[in-house]
C-alpha cells in the first residue's frame, strides 16, 4: 500500500484517539462513556496495528515515531491504575475494610476462637506435662531443643538467612493453601488446620 493512501485511509482514525487522549488528560477512564471507553479500546489496537504495518513497510521515521508516541500514550492512559494515592488508604480503613469485617465477623471470630482455644490446651498442657505437646504432633526431639537448649525454632532459621526465609515463606504458602483448599469440606478441613496450627 502506498505511504501517502495508508497516511490518508488512517489519518482520521488518528485524530480520533488524539481527541480521546486529550479527554483523559482532564478526566479519569472511569468517566468516559461506555461507547468512548469501547472506542477508546478498538482505535488503540487498530493504531498498534498500523504502527506494526508502517514499521514494516513504510521509511518515514516521522509517520513511525508519530504511531509510537500515540500507541504510548494511549497504553498508558488504557493501562494504568487511577492516581488515588492516599485516598485509596484511607478508603480502605475507612470504609472497605470495616464493611467486610462486619460481613464476616461471625466467620472472623470462629476462626479466632478455635485456634485460641487449642493454643491455650496445647499451651498448659504442655506446661503441666511436657510430654502432652506430642498430642500436638511436636517430635521429641524438637521439643528437647526447645525446652532444654532454650532455642526458639524461629531462630535456628534466622540463623540460615535467606534459607530460613523461604522455609517460613514455603510454609505459609502451604497452611494457607491446605486452609483454602479443605475448607470446601464443609469449613471442617479449615477449623481442622486452625486447630493444628493453634496446638503447634
Amino acid at each position: 500500500m502506498p505511504i501517502d493512501r495508508f497516511i490518508k485511509e488512517r489519518k482520521t482514525v488518528w485524530q480520533r484517539l488524539e481527541e480521546l487522549l486529550e479527554l483523559l488528560d482532564h478526566m479519569t477512564l472511569r468517566r468516559l462513556h461506555r461507547e468512548e471507553v469501547r472506542e477508546l479500546g478498538r482505535i488503540y489496537r487498530r493504531t498498534a496495528s498500523d504502527l506494526a504495518i508502517a514499521r514494516a513497510e513504510s521509511r518515514d521515521p516521522r509517520l513511525v515515531n508519530y504511531l509510537n508516541s500515540l500507541v504510548i500514550r494511549a497504553h498508558g492512559r488504557i493501562y494504568r491504575a487511577d492516581p488515588q494515592g492516599a485516598a485509596r488508604i484511607r478508603n480502605f480503613f475507612a470504609r472497605d475494610f470495616p464493611q467486610s469485617f462486619r460481613r464476616t465477623w461471625r466467620y472472623t471470630a470462629t476462626a479466632f476462637g478455635v485456634f485460641l482455644v487449642f493454643s491455650s490446651i496445647a499451651f498448659f498442657g504442655t506446661r503441666h506435662d511436657p510430654d502432652f505437646s506430642e498430642f500436638a504432633g511436636i517430635s521429641p526431639s524438637f521439643r528437647e531443643s526447645v525446652i532444654n537448649k532454650r532455642k526458639h525454632w524461629w531462630e535456628r532459621l534466622n540463623d540460615a538467612n535467606q534459607i530460613g526465609s523461604s522455609q517460613i515463606f514455603t510454609n505459609n504458602i502451604r497452611v494457607t493453601f491446605y486452609a483454602f483448599a479443605l475448607g470446601a469440606m464443609f469449613g471442617l478441613g479449615t477449623l481442622y488446620v486452625l486447630a493444628f496450627n493453634g496446638a503447634m
